[in-house]
């Protein structure tokens, strides 16, 4: 089987690639990625076990040469721009990116009739709810990102001849983050201080370990239970911005304080956004295996030259 990944050199692309690449090693995997925020140094030690492209998915004529000269079998659509602040300074560009990009892959891929496309969306195109989201909700995102994850599963679904899987991913937490996300953002401040500067704490968010979601994508790979699907990928529990703070002090024994900005603060931001996984759960039997503490127990690990770079001089 040939597996076309795009994103492929991103946060959660090369978390992926890596794990297809030992679950399944007698697939062939194939890596699309424009560098733009993602980084070769993330594979360069794999290099030589996949082909790789650097295509931007806004460009056709280069992504239909790709597509006619490989012929895969299985794409996982996860190339997008996610971050939030930048979706909002740049409009258009996420509309090319996330709506007219994933048009392009769904249409090459009725083409040279892929068996299976797993789009990589988002609990974002769920609206405000005080309750867990469940896939069979009516979307209502809040913000130009979650409309142009709705809109690309709206596209997907346009797919006929091709199996299609809808997975919705909750916040995902890991080594080697490619935006300046919560916890990056809190990790970078820790490496100069013990005091960081944040927005508002009250949110509530469901984090989930990159390595749970790479699990979780892989297990839609050929599962028929996935086909025609949508179905949400999380943890299923809510903890506050707070609540991820006081974990980060137990791990690291020390306290951290915590200013809070008005500057920071979204204008529009949903304070409970965690997703049921009993769907997840039942059709690709799968859950997370690790706890919120265990996830940061392994990213500050990896991170602690950071964190320590203080204490060293």
């Amino acid at each position: 089987m040939k597996i076309l990944i795009t994103g492929g050199m991103g946060f959660i692309g090369h978390h992926l690639v890596r794990f297809i690449l030992k679950k399944r090693p007698k697939d062939e995997v194939v890596v699309i990625d424009d560098l733009s925020k993602g980084r070769r140094d993330f594979l360069r030690d794999i290099h030589n076990k996949f082909s790789f492209y650097k295509i931007n998915i806004t460009d056709r004529k280069k992504l239909g040469r790709c597509f006619r000269k490989e012929m895969p079998d299985v794409v996982i659509h996860a190339a997008a721009i996610h971050f939030i602040p930048e979706c909002n300074k740049h409009p258009l560009k996420t509309i090319g990116v996330n709506i007219a990009g994933t048009y392009n892959l769904v249409d090459l891929a009725s083409q040279c009739r892929v068996r299976q496309f797993i789009f990589a969306s988002s609990a974002a195109i769920y609206g405000p709810c005080l309750k867990k989201r469940t896939e069979n909700m009516t979307p209502n995102p809040l913000d130009l990102y979650g409309y142009s994850k709705l809109s690309g599963e709206r596209i997907v679904r346009s797919l006929r001849k091709t199996h299609w899987s809808i997975l919705r991913f909750s916040n995902v937490i890991g080594t080697e983050e490619t935006n300046a996300h919560l916890l990056p953002s809190v990790i970078n401040q820790l490496a100069r201080s013990d005091i960081i500067t944040l927005g508002d704490l009250n949110p509530r968010r469901d984090y989930l370990f990159v390595t749970d979601l790479v699990n979780g994508i892989e297990k839609a790979i050929g599962n028929k239970r996935a086909y025609s699907q949508s179905i949400n990928l999380g943890s299923g529990r809510g903890v506050s911005v707070k609540g991820l703070i006081l974990e980060i002090e137990k791990i690291l024994k020390r306290r951290i304080v915590v200013v809070q900005s008005k500057k920071l603060k979204r204008r529009i931001d949903d304070p409970f956004l965690v997703v049921s996984i009993n769907k997840a759960e039942k059709l690709l039997g799968w859950k997370p295996e690790y706890t919120l503490r265990k996830a940061l127990q392994k990213i500050i690990h990896a991170e602690q030259r950071i964190l320590f770079r203080r204490a060293g001089q």
